[in-house]
């Protein structure tokens, strides 16, 4: 049996304040993502940045890695990101951010303190929709959690 606990508290370069997430699909499918700074790994697999990033492990219902992606770039620390799977099997991501990031190749940039992006991807990380929430106001520190209704 996978250790959940150990991989959820793994990683080379670990943040301070950089806890793992980990959420599951209905088929099992298991999905852990936190942020890093510069390098992270798991197994063989080695993800690098410039500066910060986040990354999002996919295993299969038998524990085993199918994938690991860097899928958000910030300059700043991308602290607070939550997440959720939908009744279609959809990741629903809310993610919190200063200055600017980069999603799945997408840019943001704050139009104020702090944003939002609402994210949804399918479970390949082909993104579905994405929505940035903010205003010349601060709006938070961060995402306290995210739900879907039973359409998505």
């Amino acid at each position: 049996m996978m250790n959940w606990q150990r991989l959820i508290d793994c990683g080379k370069n670990a943040e301070l304040y950089s806890g793992r997430n980990f959420i599951m699909d209905r088929f099992n499918n298991k999905y852990v993502f936190s942020n890093y700074h510069h390098q992270f790994s798991i197994g063989t697999n080695t993800l690098t940045t410039q500066d910060y990033g986040i990354y999002l492990a996919k295993y299969n219902s038998n524990d085993s890695l199918v994938w690991l992606k860097h899928f958000i770039e910030s300059s700043t620390f991308p602290g607070g990101l939550v997440g959720v799977v939908d009744s279609m099997n959809n990741i629903v991501f809310s993610i919190p951010f200063n200055d600017s990031l980069k999603i799945l190749g997408t840019n943001f940039t704050s139009n104020g303190l702090r944003d939002f992006v609402i994210l949804k991807m399918d479970t390949a990380t082909n993104l579905i929709y994405h929505k940035q929430i903010g205003s010349a106001f601060n709006e938070g520190n961060g995402a306290n959690g995210i739900s879907t209704d039973r359409w998505g």
